[in-house]
């Protein structure tokens, strides 16, 4: 384990991390000490894999989705037009 200090100045420069952002998640990416505040590294690169896997996750499952329901809709209107004897011609994705 790394027990490396740093700072917010740090994690602004190094990071690439906004004022804004740090508040909102500095409890939980494990903050103690005051002026500076003062992190230990691998808590902070842990909750920043965490906010990133979670973020493709939720990206994965509306792809999913929207394939889905566009195989859905392309099935319901196949079976219309065939129903109805109309020509139909698929779209190539």
């Amino acid at each position: 384990m790394n027990d490396i200090i740093i700072t917010d100045k740090y994690l602004i420069e190094e990071l690439s991390l906004t004022p804004n952002f740090i508040n909102a998640h500095a409890r939980r990416m494990g903050s103690f000490g005051r002026k500076p505040r003062k992190f230990f590294l691998d808590t902070v690169l842990t909750h920043l894999r965490i906010l990133s896997n979670r973020s493709r996750e939720i990206v994965m499952a509306r792809e999913s989705r929207k394939a889905k329901n566009k195989e859905f809709v392309n099935k319901i209107v196949e079976e219309v037009f065939t129903e109805h004897h109309i020509p139909f011609r698929r779209r190539k994705n």
